[in-house]
């Protein structure tokens, strides 16, 4: 109840502050300079990942919030090119963790935390390939 809370808490913060974000996240020099609040929104930004993080950590663990973090992002950077791309594409990546994940567990009789990771791991390292075979390509 307590993730769910807090993760529609920060889509509610990532709806309404939606620009600001964009701007603040590709700089905060170019944020400040267009009116942006830019320290009040970044001070926000980082309390709610914090509170999520600390909230997650002892039900998730580690390992798997940090590879559902980072590897369908870096995944969705691998393969695509616009800012709202990479952000579906990470999203999809994700949930396509969770579940392959899911599923082998299930099937396999395995770890699912581990399981989990190592399908976001194997995401990104298709994606990583599948860019050097398209550049190489080329």
């Amino acid at each position: 109840m307590v993730i769910t809370i807090s993760g529609l808490i920060f889509v509610a913060f990532a709806t309404l502050f939606n620009k600001e974000l964009k701007v603040l996240l590709f700089s905060r020099t170019i944020a400040s300079a267009t009116g942006v609040h830019e320290s009040f929104v970044y001070c926000l930004f980082l309390g709610l990942c914090g509170l999520i993080l600390a909230v997650n950590l002892p039900l998730v663990g580690g390992l798997m919030i940090f590879s559902l973090i980072t590897c369908p992002a870096a995944a969705a950077y691998q393969i695509c090119t616009g800012h709202k791309s990479v952000i579906v594409a990470s999203t999809l990546f994700g949930m396509a963790s969770a579940v392959i994940g899911f599923l082998v567990s299930y099937y396999l009789n395995l770890p699912t935390g581990a399981c989990i990771v190592i399908a976001s791991a194997t995401i990104f390292a298709a994606s990583a390939s599948y860019r050097a075979f398209r550049r190489q390509r080329d």
